[in-house]
C-alpha cells in the first residue's frame, strides 16, 4: 500500500497547515523541518514524518518538511492504514487506543517533539 515519491533538494514534503493524511518514511536523502530559513530537526533514511496523521490525531501539518537533497520517501495514507489494520487485530486495537491518547498527549508536546510520536514502537515485526 505504500508508493515511492522523489523530491529534489528543496521542495517540500508538507507545509504547515496543510491537510494531513498521509506519514512518509525517508528512504535515501534527507529532509528537514524549518522555521524560516532555519533547520529545527533532520530526517534522515528510516526516519518517519507525520506519523500522527495515520490516526487522524494530526489532520494538519504543524511545520514545514523541506528535502535537503534529492530524496526517496515512502508514503502510506491514512485509508490504507486503516485498511492493513483490518488483518492485524492486536495491532487495531493498539491503534485505537493510541488514537484516544493522542490527541491530549500531542498537545503537551512542543510542536517539534510532535513530529517524533513513537507511533510504531509496539508493533509486531509481521505488522510491520
Amino acid at each position: 500500500k505504500m508508493y515511492a515519491m522523489l523530491f529534489k533538494a528543496g521542495d517540500w514534503i508538507t507545509r504547515e497547515r496543510d491537510y494531513a493524511n498521509h506519514m512518509f518514511i525517508v528512504v535515501r536523502g534527507s529532509a528537514a523541518v524549518k522555521d524560516g530559513n532555519d533547520t529545527v530537526l533532520r530526517f534522515k533514511a528510516g526516519a518517519g514524518i507525520s506519523e500522527a496523521s495515520l490516526l487522524g490525531a494530526c489532520t494538519f501539518h504543524p511545520y514545514v518538511v523541506k528535502a535537503e537533497n534529492l530524496c526517496l520517501i515512502l508514503a502510506l495514507s491514512r485509508d490504507d492504514f486503516n485498511e492493513v489494520l483490518e488483518d492485524f487485530p492486536t495491532e487495531r486495537e493498539l491503534f485505537q487506543r493510541l488514537d484516544a491518547d493522542s490527541e491530549d498527549i500531542l498537545r503537551r508536546l512542543p510542536r517539534v517533539l510532535k513530529i517524533q510520536h513513537p507511533l510504531f514502537a509496539s508493533s509486531s515485526i509481521e505488522f510491520l
